[in-house]
C-alpha cells in the first residue's frame, strides 16, 4: 500500500488498495495506529511465554455460563464449574485438568437439552471447540490421558499409543484387560511382569512430560520439553534387547511428540515473523516531518485528546524534544466547582481512547479530567433524558460522494470548538 514517510493515508479503496483523494495523513490516527501495533508486538512476545491456559479464558467461559444460567436456568452446565472457581482463587490450572473440563463442557453443550438462548450456547460451544483445537495442536493427546483413571472416557480425538500396544499384547496372551482403557495407565493385576514393566516405561515418560507441561505450558517451554522427551525416548529405544512391542509403543509416542513439536515450532515462528513485520512497519513511520519546530507542536495541540499518544511515542523515540509535551494545551473549564481539561470536540472517544494503551496516574490533572468528563456526560444525559456513553462508531452514513461521515457526540460544556460534522 502506498504510504507517506511510513504513514498510511487515511482513505484507500478496499478492493484495489489504491489511495482515495484528497490524499492526506493524520498525526492522530498514525499515533493510535503505531501505539496499537506496539501493543500487538509486545502481546506476541508475551503470548510465547505465557501458559496456553490463562485466567481470562476461564473467566470468559464462566461469565458465559452464568449468562446461560440466568437466561434459561441451565444448571447442568455448572456441574464442573468448581474447577473454574478454583482457578479464579489460585490463578493456576494444569493443562490436563483444563482439557478434561473442556471435553465435559463440550459434551454438555452438544446435548439437545441445552437451550440456545439468543445464540449464547452456540457461541460458547464454538469457543470451547476452538480452545480444544488449540490444545490438541500443540500438546500430544497421550499427555491428556496420563492421569485418567480406568473407566473414564477418552479425552481427545488423537491416536493413543497404549491402545494399539494393549491390543497387540493382550491378543498374543489370549486375555482381555478390561481395566486398562486406552491410556498409558499402569496396571497391577492380571498382567505378567514384562508387560507391567513395558507399560511402566511408557507411563513414566508420558507422566514426566505431563508434569513438565503442567508446570509451564507456554509455547517456548513446550518446545524445550518436547526436545527433552524425544531425547529420552531415543535413549530408551536404543537399548540393546528392547522388546519389539515396547519399541513400537515408544515409536508411536515419539512421533506424536514430534508432531506436536513441529506445530509448536511453527506457531513460535509465525509469532516471531509477525512481530518482526510490525517492528519494521513501526520503524518506517516518521513523525518528525509532521512536527512544527517553531511552535514545538504537531497540528493538534491539546493534552486532553487522543493526539497525545502520537506525542508520547514521538518523544519516546527521540524524534521530537521533551519540551513538546509541556507545550500541549492545558486549558481548564469549571463546572459545578469541578475542573477539567478541555479537548477539541468533547467526546468520550477523544478523552478516553489513550487509556487503552497509556497508564493513568491517580491525583494527576489527567486523572481528574477523566472523572470530570464522565461525571458531566452523565449529567448531560440525565438532563436530555438520553443514555451516556454514546460512541461515534455506532454511526453509519455516507455523503453524496460516498465518503463515510463521522459525527461527533460532544458534551457542550467541555470542547474548545463544536464541529457539526466531519466528512472524511
Amino acid at each position: 500500500m502506498e504510504k507517506w514517510n511510513g504513514h498510511l493515508y487515511n482513505w484507500y479503496d478496499t478492493v484495489t488498495l489504491r489511495t482515495l483523494k484528497p490524499l492526506y495523513v493524520s498525526t492522530v490516527d498514525s499515533g493510535n495506529f503505531i501505539g496499537c501495533l506496539m501493543a500487538v508486538e509486545e502481546g506476541l512476545k508475551e503470548y510465547l511465554k505465557k501458559p496456553v491456559i490463562d485466567f481470562a479464558l476461564a473467566q470468559g467461559i464462566k461469565d458465559t455460563i452464568e449468562v446461560l444460567r440466568e437466561c434459561e436456568g441451565e444448571s447442568r452446565l455448572l456441574a464442573d464449574t468448581y474447577l473454574l472457581d478454583g482457578f479464579m482463587d489460585e490463578r493456576s490450572i494444569d493443562a490436563v485438568s483444563w482439557n478434561s473440563f473442556l471435553v465435559k463442557l463440550e459434551k454438555a453443550l452438544s446435548s439437545s437439552h441445552v437451550k440456545n438462548h439468543e445464540g449464547w450456547a452456540e457461541k460458547l460451544l464454538e469457543t470451547v471447540r476452538a480452545l480444544m483445537r488449540e490444545l490438541n495442536e500443540i500438546i500430544p493427546a497421550s499427555v491428556f490421558d496420563v492421569n485418567r483413571k480406568p473407566g473414564e472416557e477418552n479425552s481427545g480425538d488423537g491416536y493413543h499409543y497404549a491402545n494399539a500396544a494393549d491390543h497387540s499384547v493382550n491378543g498374543d496372551n489370549g486375555h482381555e484387560n478390561s481395566d486398562s482403557g486406552n491410556i498409558p495407565y499402569p496396571v497391577n493385576q492380571g498382567t505378567d511382569g514384562k508387560l507391567q514393566q513395558d507399560r511402566d516405561v511408557c507411563y513414566e515418560i508420558t507422566a514426566r512430560l505431563a508434569e513438565a507441561i503442567n508446570r509451564d505450558s507456554s509455547p517456548l517451554a513446550l518446545r524445550q520439553e518436547y526436545l527433552h522427551a524425544v531425547s529420552e525416548l531415543d535413549r530408551v529405544m536404543s537399548e540393546e534387547g528392547i522388546n519389539p512391542v515396547l519399541y513400537d509403543r515408544l515409536s508411536k509416542l515419539k512421533q506424536e511428540i514430534l508432531d506436536a513439536q513441529e506445530r509448536t515450532t511453527e506457531l513460535i515462528e509465525r509469532c516471531h515473523g509477525l512481530a518482526e513485520r510490525i517492528r519494521v512497519l513501526c520503524n518506517d513511520i516518521k513523525f518528525a516531518p509532521l512536527y512544527d519546530p517553531k511552535r514545538q507542536l504537531f497540528y493538534y495541540d491539546l493534552l486532553a485528546s487522543e493526539a497525545r499518544q502520537a506525542s508520547f511515542i514521538a518523544i519516546a523515540r527521540g524524534e521530537v524534544n521533551q519540551k513538546h509535551w509541556f507545550r500541549l494545551g492545558r486549558t481548564l473549564v469549571m463546572i459545578d466547582r469541578f475542573k477539567g481539561l478541555v479537548s477539541w470536540t468533547g467526546t468520550m472517544f477523544e478523552y478516553l481512547l489513550p487509556l487503552l494503551l497509556m497508564k493513568s496516574y491517580e491525583n494527576t490533572l489527567l486523572d481528574e479530567t477523566y472523572k470530570f468528563v464522565v461525571k458531566n456526560q452523565k449529567k448531560y444525559g440525565r438532563q436530555r433524558n438520553m443514555p451516556w456513553g454514546i460512541s461515534e462508531s455506532a454511526y453509519n452514513a455516507f455523503d453524496l460522494n460516498l465518503p463515510r461521515m463521522l459525527p461527533y457526540w460532544p458534551w457542550p460544556w467541555i470542547p474548545r470548538r463544536l464541529p457539526r460534522m466531519f466528512t472524511g
